[in-house]
């Protein structure tokens, strides 16, 4: 490198070369090449550890080489000549700059000049969470991105999972599960961005740069395994624009750079924080960041490997978080049952403005905010539902939550999210509705993928059902016996968690067998199944619009021709079949019928030639898929059995083929998914904002959004993990387990509920209060009222007329009442009340306790006591603990036990449960309890003292609140049920509120939780 010294010398030298005197001493060869590189665009800054290379003019012949120094300056004494000089360096451009035939002349010096400019590329997203990407870097050029941080002022980018439907060909797909930006909604509102930004020189990039994205999990955290399967990043932003990284591909990279370096990337998250990761042992969950890095290529003057720099920026999925009770609700969502529940959706006689009595419909339209909006009320009707009376529960369906982000300059965007429950109550319950609501702006998540959630999610999903569709029905007779051993083929690989192509490829193989037909083996027959769907799909979305055409791709790609193939069962043919009938169905999602009825036909004709396709095919198709709307498997389950049999099906059989299709379907998937009471989602509830308060040293800890509770589950039977991991990791609402073990259904909205109530003398995190089911206050009733007072007036339960007295109950005479612990005896008054007021009671005082530390409860300032009277349900195996040594513990029959412990009780109320109610704005929409009456004498007549006692409670706590209070007895009551297990809601803001929501409400903000 030059020196000041060098430099120095060569001033002098050339300054000597030009004096004549006695004392000169002749210098040899005193010519000086002085090279200079500077940075114009930062004003005439110089630039050292420039790469400058001489070569002898006009050749490659190298003559020297050195670095710029500090000063940005390199001295060369060369002989004189001609010479071309080179700089190069990393970063700057020009990056290879080139000055030819300078000139050095005898005893000269001669300067060349080059002028470079640091270039650098970087990595900007939205790091300070305000809608618009950053000007700045989120990180410094080759350091490490900043860990994700919560809290107001705080730095981390967010993404939203994209997991609504803004218009893809298959209804029943979220954006999330294609690989290119959707229409719609897509690229204005839901994308986030990620930007590529030019640092420095405003010229061209030279083509030898190449850059690079990539996802990794943040430095220092748990290693995720894949977190590419998180996370999908796409070239561009627009609709459309195809993934560059996503699942199977961790880097890539950026097409084209050079010639379009200045870009915008949109970013959607494929999982909520949760998602299980790695099944280990140990299982692994996605935290919900990840780190994105671009990486930036440049050749190294000095040679060798490319020189890279990279900048980094941590992201985070945007949680999904659950509305509490003090939130607007848009939407209630209750089960049509015809009769059954009409009374109780739409009361009797026109309601009581046209003399008969209001129901949910008259309650909710009631139900109106500040602004004068009720919520709208969707009767759920499913005729299989209807017939076989399945499943009334909305509330253990789905929850309904929602994801919001700040958006891309636009106001933000928020998602609601169905979040299906793990549940499987039998063939005709509600497990499909949460699917079904998809639309833009309203999502579908699914915690705990069960393998029959599987069956209906991934391409070839309806293959299980056209395969058990063979299993007895139609001209086969397949023997009981051998539909069993069919069921048990398809279960096990899907027990396994293996693709639904290997359970229909074991189903076939075994229906086959059963059937006498021809076969192959297992691996054939999967790797058969895969490759026809695989086809069937690739066919539907390249546009084939007869569904003939798609079943032909299937079948070529099996190995067939223009006929099935002689190994190929038809349960496998009627896959094929079911396959073209779904992408003519789907296509088609407002003439479902139509489509169905002729895919039915064109596959009917593809498999049998024509002649031999039933007549009845798109006859069947077209009214099956009428019946059941929202059910698109069942139809095709029966109109692949349909055609696949090609002769002698007549509409009675494709019934009865329909019906054990279902029956097998939902039997495949109980011995996949047990079915377990606490994975309801009527045991998933949320508090209104709550303080944990300090305790054992550790500090107080807000929590804005509430914090969501559930029931923990009894032994063999816990709370789902895969939901709770879900929970926890969404971190916002950090979950709390509660002691249900007692109640028989173990669901915590029927123990307890809150209720707004304002107050500017309370603290913002206990605007509210707590409703609990309270025997002790049920007693307290029952003992102020007359003897004579009539208790559930001409009420029934399952072991008969549950109608009694106050002086009754009170008394201690036999009831009616079961003891399931000493059977065939009943428990006599006295004992029912000692184990209401005193175990039971104790476990409820126990949860009290709990809240207090949990959620910093005020027993005497933030808890309403709500009369229920309970009775047990069932006893628990074991030998209990007594409660109380003072009753004789051999006698008690688990009346003496803590109820929801070896040897005690699970319970269900006797009287209704009216902490289970629905909570509208200031209106509460309450089971009629049937307490106890005002007898004849006593004003008013008939007026119930249970729902006066809570009334006044209410009022006394908030005098806005009004009660609503509706007989479900029949209908919800007696099958263990009430008012808030048969219903649904969402809560958002209207969505023209929902930019001013994301913008003004500090509740839009998540973000700055204080974790």
């Amino acid at each position: 490198m030059s020196s000041r010294t060098e430099r120095f010398s060569a001033n002098q030298a050339i300054f000597w070369s030009g004096v004549c005197c006695c004392f000169c001493v002749p210098i040899r060869d005193p010519q000086f090449l002085d090279v200079r590189v500077r940075n114009n665009g930062a004003g005439t800054a110089r630039v050292d550890r420039t790469l400058i290379t001489i070569y002898q003019g006009g050749t490659n012949n190298q003559v020297d080489i050195k670095m710029t120094d500090d000063l940005g300056d390199a001295i060369f004494r060369l002989p004189a000549g001609q010479y071309d000089v080179r700089a190069q360096k990393a970063w700057h451009v020009p990056d290879d700059q080139r000055a030819v035939n300078q000139a050095l002349a005898d005893r000269g010096s001669t300067i060349v000049r080059f002028n470079k400019q640091l270039l650098q590329f970087c990595l900007h997203v939205d790091g300070d969470r305000d809608g618009d990407v950053d000007p700045q870097p989120e990180a410094p050029i080759n350091t490490p991105a900043p860990v994700w941080a919560w809290g107001a002022n705080r730095r981390g980018a967010i993404i939203l999972c994209n997991n609504d439907n803004d218009g893809l060909p298959n209804a029943n797909d979220p954006d999330n599960t294609d690989n290119a930006i959707n229409a719609g909604n897509d690229d204005t509102l839901e994308i986030a961005h990620l930007q590529i930004q030019r640092h420095g020189a405003n010229v061209g990039v030279p083509l030898t740069w190449t850059a690079g994205l990539s996802i990794t999990s943040p430095a220092g955290a748990v290693a995720q395994p894949h977190p590419e399967n998180h996370v999908r990043i796409f070239d561009g932003a627009t609709a459309n624009d195809p993934e560059l990284l996503g699942a199977g591909t961790q880097q890539a990279a950026v097409p084209n750079f050079p010639l379009n370096p200045l870009r915008t990337f949109g970013m959607e998250a494929i999982d909520f924080a949760g998602a299980v990761t790695d099944n280990g042992p140990p299982k692994l969950y996605f935290d919900g960041v990840v780190t994105v890095r671009l990486t930036i290529s440049c050749p190294n003057p000095l040679g060798g490997a490319n020189l890279t720099h990279y900048t980094e920026a941590q992201l985070r999925v945007a949680p999904w978080l659950m509305p509490t009770h003090l939130d607007r609700p848009q939407h209630i969502y209750v089960s049509n049952l015809g009769a059954f529940n009409d009374a109780f959706r739409n009361g009797t006689g026109g309601g009581v403005a046209a003399g008969g009595t209001d129901g949910l419909a008259q309650y909710v339209a009631a139900a109106q905010d500040a602004n004068g909006h009720a919520p709208g009320l969707t009767q759920y009707l499913d005729t299989r539902t209807l017939v076989d009376l399945g499943d009334p529960w909305m509330q253990d369906c789905m929850e309904i939550g929602y994801s919001n982000f700040p958006g891309n300059g636009n106001g933000g965007a928020r998602i609601n999210s169905y979040m299906k429950a793990r549940r499987n109550q039998g063939p005709f319950d509600l497990k499909h509705y949460p699917l079904s609501q998809l639309a833009p702006e309203v999502g579908h998540s699914n915690p705990s993928q069960d393998a029959f959630t599987r069956a209906l999610a991934v391409p070839g999903g309806a293959a299980v059902v056209a395969a058990s569709a063979e299993l007895q029905a139609g001209p086969f007779n397949v023997a009981v016996l051998d539909a069993d051993a069919i069921v048990a083929a398809a279960a096990a690989p899907m027990a396994a968690g293996t693709r639904m192509t290997d359970c229909v490829a074991a189903a076939a193989s075994r229906a086959a067998a059963a059937t006498g037909a021809p076969t192959v083996g297992a691996a054939v027959s999967t790797a058969v199944g895969i490759a026809a769907i695989d086809a069937s799909v690739a066919a539907h979305n390249a546009g084939a619009a007869n569904p003939g055409a798609v079943y032909a791709a299937a079948l070529a790609a099996a190995g067939g021709g223009g006929a099935p193939l002689a190994n190929v069962t038809c349960a496998q043919n009627a896959t094929y079949a079911a396959e073209a009938i779904t992408a003519a169905v789907l296509a088609a999602p407002g003439g479902r019928a139509v489509a169905g009825q002729a895919a039915a036909g064109n596959a009917a004709v593809a498999i049998g030639g024509g002649a031999a396709a039933p007549l009845t095919a798109g006859t069947d198709a077209r009214d099956i898929l009428n019946l059941y709307p929202h059910h698109e498997f069942y139809p095709i389950s029966l109109v692949a059995h349909t055609v696949s049999s090609c002769t002698g099906v007549t509409p009675a059989q494709a019934e009865d083929a329909t019906d054990y299709t279902i029956t097998a379907q939902w039997r495949l998937s109980v011995i996949a998914t047990p079915v377990n009471t606490f994975d309801s989602t009527g045991n998933l509830e949320v508090t209104p904002p709550v303080r944990k308060p300090r305790h054992n040293n550790v500090p107080a800890q807000d929590y804005p959004w509430g914090r969501i509770y559930y029931g923990r589950g009894r032994a063999g039977s816990a709370f789902d993990p895969d939901t709770l991991a879900f929970l926890t990791n969404q971190i916002v609402q950090a979950p709390l387990a509660l002691n249900t073990d007692w109640l028989s259904v173990g669901h915590v909205d029927e123990m307890m509920t809150f209720v707004p109530a304002p107050s500017a003398n309370r603290p913002t995190h206990r605007q509210w209060k707590l409703l609990i089911a309270s025997p002790t206050a049920a007693y307290a009733v029952l003992n102020a009222v007359p003897n004579n007072s009539i208790v559930m007036n001409a009420r029934h339960l399952n072991y008969g007329l549950a109608q009694t007295t106050a002086g009754a109950m009170m008394g201690n005479a036999n009831s009616t009442i079961p003891n399931p612990g000493n059977p065939p005896n009943v428990l006599t008054w006295e004992e029912l009340r000692w184990w209401n007021t005193h175990p039971l009671q104790r476990v409820l005082n126990d949860i009290k306790n709990t809240l207090v530390t949990e959620i910093g409860l005020v027993l005497n300032e933030d808890v309403i006591e709500v009369p229920v009277v309970f009775r047990p349900q069932a006893r628990l195996a074991g030998g209990g603990a007594a409660f109380d040594a003072t009753r004789d513990p051999g006698a008690q029959n688990g009346i003496n036990v803590l109820p929801g412990t070896a040897g005690g009780f699970v319970v269900e109320a006797l009287t209704a449960d009216m902490v289970n109610m629905l909570v509208l704005n200031n209106h509460l929409i309450i089971p009629k309890p049937f307490g106890p009456e005002n007898p004849a004498g006593t004003a008013p007549v008939g007026a119930d003292r249970f729902e006066a006692d809570l009334t006044q409670k209410l009022q006394n706590a908030n005098p806005n609140l009004v009660p609503h209070y509706l007989d479900d007895w029949n209908t919800y009551h007696a099958n263990m049920g009430e008012v808030h297990c048969g219903t649904n809601t969402l809560r958002s803001p209207r969505p023209a509120d929902v930019a001013n929501w994301l913008t003004n409400d500090a509740k839009a903000r998540w973000w700055e939780f204080s974790a």
